[in-house]
């Protein structure tokens, strides 16, 4: 079946789906809540918790779109979940603002 219409070569659902992984709220909530953690956290202490983006993606079409997930979606969000759990457990780091004033508090010492 030809599209209606298309823009630059694109069929306007293409366009659509495009819109909406790249401009929904999830985005910007994911985006907000991660500028806040990296004000108090390294960014590689923060950057483990991106990979959960599928799992949360895969859920949502389930959720909201009545998509099935499958037993490999469903394996596949386990080990990533997982994995995230582990990289968390890991020793806890001081917070970027108590290594910043570690540092300022040693270059006064030291002058």
């Amino acid at each position: 079946m030809p599209a209606l219409a298309t823009v630059n070569g694109q069929d306007l659902d293409t366009l659509s789906a495009i819109r909406l992984s790249t401009f929904d709220g999830g985005t910007f909530l994911r985006d907000a809540v991660g500028n806040m953690l990296l004000r108090q956290y390294a960014a590689g202490q923060v950057a483990i918790y991106s990979l959960l983006v599928p799992p949360f993606g895969i859920s949502a079409a389930a959720l909201f779109l009545g998509e099935r997930i499958t037993v490999t979606n469903a394996v596949a969000a386990l080990l990533i979940v997982g994995g995230v759990a582990l990289g968390g457990i890991r020793r806890r780091r001081q917070p970027v603002t108590a290594i910043l004033e570690t540092t300022r508090a040693e270059s006064m010492s030291h002058s």
